[in-house]
C-alpha cells in the first residue's frame, strides 16, 4: 500500500508540472515523511520514488519515415524546503529552457523547431546538424500600405486604401530563437532510405520521449516496487502536421 501511495503522489506531481518534470523523493524528504505510518507494525518502513522525464543527453535510432519530436524545455519547481530535493506538488507552469543545444546524425535532413510567439505559432527551419552557433530560417509576413494617390503610408493610418502583403525569410540563431519564444519542440523525420542514429546534448535538460516513474516501499527484508512508463511522443504527433513557418 505504501508503494501505491507514493506512486499516486508522484503522478500528482507529474500532472501538476510541465513535460520533462523530474524528481526524487524518499522518507527523509520533507514531503516523504507523510508516508511514514505511525502504527507499531509499520516501524522501519521506507518509501521512495523516482520520476525520470528529462536529460541533457539522449540517443535514438530512427527508421526510414519515422519522426522524432522532443520538447526543448523541462518542467521545474522550487523545492518545498531548500535543504531537500523533493519538489512542491502545487500546480506550476514553470520551465527550464534548453541552452547550448547540439544535435548530430541529421546532416542530410531538414528539421523544424516549432514554438509560440505571443499568441501565434512560429517555426525555425534548417538542414543538417545543430550546434550552439547554428542558424535557421523563419518565414515572416508583412505588408505595404498605400493611400488613394498610391503614396506609401503607415499601415495603421485610417486612410489606407490598399494593402499588399509579402513574405520574407529571416535568419536567427537557435539559441536566440529558444530564449525569445515559448514551448519550443524539435521535429525531424528520417526521409533517408536507411535508419539513422540521432544524438542530442545540451547544458540544461530537455524532455525525453518516455516518462518513467519507479516507486519502492521497503520494510526490513520485504520490498514492493512499481514501475510505470509512458510514451509521451504520442501526444506530440499532431505537431508534425502543422505549418509553422508562415506566422505574420
Amino acid at each position: 500500500m505504501s508503494a501505491e501511495w507514493v506512486f499516486e503522489y508522484a503522478m500528482l506531481k507529474v500532472r501538476n508540472h510541465r513535460e520533462g518534470f523530474s524528481d526524487t523523493m524518499n522518507s527523509e524528504n520533507i514531503d516523504g515523511k507523510q508516508f511514514l505510518p505511525e502504527s507499531e507494525r509499520s516501524k522501519n518502513l521506507e518509501s521512495e520514488y523516482r520520476i525520470q522525464a528529462s536529460a541533457t543527453g539522449y540517443t535514438q535510432i530512427l527508421a526510414q519515415n519515422e519522426h522524432l519530436i522532443i520538447p526543448l524545455f523541462s518542467g521545474k519547481e522550487n523545492p518545498i524546503d531548500a535543504f531537500w530535493n523533493s519538489k512542491n506538488p502545487s500546480f506550476s507552469w514553470w520551465v527550464t529552457l534548453v541552452t547550448w543545444l547540439t544535435i548530430t546524425g541529421i546532416e542530410y535532413l531538414t528539421w523544424t523547431i516549432t514554438s509560440m510567439s505571443g499568441t501565434k505559432s512560429i517555426g525555425l527551419t534548417g538542414t543538417g546538424n545543430i550546434s550552439s552557433t547554428t542558424y535557421g530560417v523563419i518565414r515572416r509576413q508583412n505588408e505595404d500600405c498605400y493611400d488613394t494617390n498610391g503614396d506609401s503610408i503607415a499601415c495603421n493610418n485610417p486612410s489606407v486604401a490598399e494593402r499588399i502583403p509579402y513574405f520574407f525569410d529571416e535568419q536567427i540563431s537557435i539559441d536566440d530563437f529558444l530564449t525569445t519564444t515559448e514551448n519550443p519542440y524539435f521535429i525531424v523525420t528520417n526521409t533517408l532510405p536507411t535508419q539513422i542514429s540521432i544524438e542530442l546534448k545540451s547544458m540544461t535538460p530537455f524532455t525525453l520521449p518516455t516518462l518513467t516513474i519507479e516507486t519502492k516501499a521497503k520494510k526490513n527484508w520485504s520490498v514492493q516496487t512499481f514501475r510505470f512508463t509512458e510514451d509521451k511522443s504520442k501526444y506530440y504527433d499532431a505537431l508534425k502536421y502543422g505549418i509553422y513557418n508562415t506566422s505574420p
